[in-house]
């Protein structure tokens, strides 16, 4: 099934018999692994993974990242032992690089312009202004991390 998708994704599957599949294509993905509780937790990224571990009222203690590439199924049976596989990722484009990266870089560009109009027009209202924002993405953090802490998605504090 894998082999048939194109775009950016990442899925988990858990079947009737208790596997939990992870089907990685490009996105992000972390996961950990916590032997002594026999415990897996995963998140788009080791950032929003960590700042969910920060807010927990105990100690996990040190987990062990469970290694995951684009490309990779990993199964994860019942008793918790893995078992890798890997697909083939279909390109996003079909045509030449040079020909895709001019039909639709300006229409990329365009749309980003206007995520960022919008997020720069709703930061008022969560208290922030248009430079806090601009300092936020020079830090490194992502217009849809921002967009995503306003919301409440995420349990760090920017």
């Amino acid at each position: 099934m894998a082999d048939l998708l194109s775009g950016t994704f990442t899925i988990t599957v858990l079947d009737d018999c208790d596997n939990l599949y992870f089907i990685r294509g490009s996105n992000p993905m972390c996961l950990y692994h916590w032997e002594n509780h026999g415990l897996y937790l995963y998140a788009s990224t080791e950032e929003i993974l960590l700042g969910a571990l920060r807010n927990l009222r105990f100690s996990l203690g040190k987990p062990k990242e469970v290694p995951l590439r684009a490309g990779d199924i990993l199964r994860i049976d019942k008793s918790g032992e893995l078992t890798y596989n890997n697909f083939t990722m279909k390109p996003m484009y079909t045509r030449p690089y040079s020909f895709a990266l001019w039909d639709y870089y300006p229409s990329c560009i365009k749309a980003e312009e206007s995520y960022m109009d919008d997020l720069y027009s709703i930061s008022g209202a969560f208290g922030y202004t248009r430079e806090d924002i601009d300092a936020l993405l020079e830090e490194g953090i992502t217009p849809e991390e921002i967009e995503e802490y306003f919301y409440g998605m995420v349990p760090y504090e920017l």
